[in-house]
């Protein structure tokens, strides 16, 4: 059974929600509160009245609301409130959300505290964070390329184009994993395929295709991204 995580400093938290939360375009894995799904304004009392009530999902679902202004007047600080109620009850993607934030802003420890739980319940951007303080050996975690591309991979076949990317360049270097060029591409493929437009790695991949691949290594590479699917998890329970 996993213990309540306590979210410390949370007046400060919420003022870097408040800033922080706006940023997609980052070198870690992208950090957003798009809404996964549409919701119907007409569902938004009932969805009031959960979250007033403890409910952790619909209380990230007012987070997200809040954060892109759908239903309801933007508000960073409210959406911020909502978030750190969700993911105070232990609702993983609401903990992964704060992880990323808290790595954001340097909190290693507190990143750790949130994501070693909610990585292990199935959510994607707290395993690719989890990758990241082990790639780097932050948090308290000793350094462990193995495990870092473990749940970057994990991330990554969950469709988070951050760890996607992350995972390429591991192949590319053969960082926790055999190196593998082919890999490597496939992974970069998908993760533009995703969304994720980075320049630098936009200019790796093609310097992998044109100097370290052949015509035929670069075909399967291409075949493999197209084969290739997002396998959810299930998202365990608290």
């Amino acid at each position: 059974m996993t213990s309540t995580v306590v979210i410390p400093h949370i007046h400060r938290c919420a003022n870097v929600i408040a800033i922080v939360i706006v940023l997609t375009s980052i070198s870690v894995p992208v950090i957003s509160l798009e809404l996964e799904e549409q919701t119907s304004c007409a569902d938004l009392s009932q969805i009031q009245t959960d979250a007033d009530h403890g409910n952790a999902r619909a209380q990230l679902t007012l987070a997200r609301l809040y954060n892109e202004g759908q239903c309801v007047t933007q508000d960073l600080k409210i959406g911020a409130k909502w978030l750190i109620l969700s993911a105070k009850q232990d609702y993983a993607p609401a903990q992964g959300l704060m992880a990323a934030l808290f790595y954001r802003d340097h909190r290693y420890e507190e990143a750790k505290q949130l994501s070693l739980p909610a990585a292990g319940k199935g959510d994607a951007i707290s395993q690719s964070i989890l990758g990241f303080l082990y790639q780097d050996g932050l948090g308290g975690l000793v350094k462990n390329d193995i495990e870092a591309a473990y749940w970057e991979k994990r991330a990554a076949e969950q469709g988070n184009g951050g760890a996607q990317a992350t995972l390429a360049h591991m192949y590319y270097k053969g960082t926790g994993v055999t190196k593998d060029y082919i890999e490597a591409d496939k992974w970069y493929i998908i993760a533009e395929s995703n969304g994720y437009d980075d320049v630098e790695y936009k200019v790796l991949r093609s310097l992998i295709e044109w100097y370290r691949m052949s015509k035929q290594d670069v075909a399967e590479a291409h075949r493999r991204a197209k084969v290739w699917s997002p396998t959810l998890e299930p998202q365990l329970s608290n």
